[in-house]
C-alpha cells in the first residue's frame, strides 16, 4: 500500500513534467498505464486490435494535448475516461459505417430487383456486390441523389429540395447516373 501511495503522490509532479514537455515522464505514464487502458478498452469493444488502437490513440492524444492536462486528478482515471470516450466514438463510427454499407447494399439490391439498371443474369460480374461497388465509386452528389430517389422513394422534386437543386437538375442527375450504371454493365443501352 505504501508503494501505491508513493506512486499516487508522485503523479502530480509527473503530470507537471509531462505538461512541460518531458518525454521521459510521458514514457513513464505510458509504461505505467498502457495495460490498464488497453484492458479497459477491450472490456468495452471486445476486440484486442481495436483496444490496442484506442490505447495508442489515448496516449497520442495525451501527448498532443499535454498543456491541458489537469494535474489535480489521478492519471489512471483521467486516461480511462479518455479511453471510454474513444471507445464510444469508435463504436458510433462502426455503427455509422455499417449503416452506410447496408444502405449501399440495399440500393444495389433495389436497382437490380426493379430492373432499374436493366438486370441481365447473362452479364458476367453483374451481381449486387458489383453494383454496390460501382455505386460506392460514384461522386457523393450522384450517390446521394440515387439513394434519395431509390431507397427513400422521394420524387424528383423532393430530391431537388433536399439537395438544393432544381427538380429538372435532380431528374437529369438521377437519369444520368442510372444511364451510366447501365453503360458500365453493358445492359439496357
Amino acid at each position: 500500500m505504501d508503494s501505491d501511495n508513493q506512486s499516487l503522490q508522485g503523479e502530480p509532479a509527473l503530470l507537471v513534467r509531462v505538461k512541460n514537455g518531458n518525454a521521459q515522464a510521458f514514457t513513464e505514464i505510458v509504461t505505467r498505464y498502457i495495460d490498464d487502458v488497453t484492458k479497459f478498452a477491450y472490456y468495452i469493444l471486445q476486440s484486442q486490435d481495436e483496444a490496442e488502437e484506442v490505447a495508442q490513440t489515448v496516449f497520442v492524444w495525451l501527448w498532443d494535448k499535454r498543456e491541458y492536462i489537469p494535474t489535480n486528478r489521478p492519471v489512471k482515471s483521467y486516461l480511462l475516461r479518455a479511453a471510454r470516450n474513444r471507445c464510444l466514438d469508435q463504436r458510433k463510427s462502426l455503427q455509422i459505417r455499417a449503416k452506410y454499407e447496408a444502405d449501399l447494399q440495399y440500393t444495389a439490391q433495389t436497382l437490380l430487383s426493379h430492373s432499374i439498371v436493366g438486370y441481365n443474369s447473362d452479364v458476367p460480374g453483374f451481381t449486387v456486390d458489383k453494383v454496390q461497388e460501382v455505386i460506392d465509386k460514384l461522386p457523393e452528389h450522384r450517390r446521394s441523389a440515387l439513394r434519395l430517389r431509390i431507397e427513400d422513394g422521394l420524387s424528383h422534386a423532393e430530391v431537388a429540395e433536399v439537395m438544393g437543386i432544381t427538380p429538372q437538375a435532380a431528374q437529369k442527375l438521377i437519369s444520368r447516373t442510372i444511364t451510366d450504371l447501365r453503360k458500365y454493365f453493358g445492359v439496357g443501352v
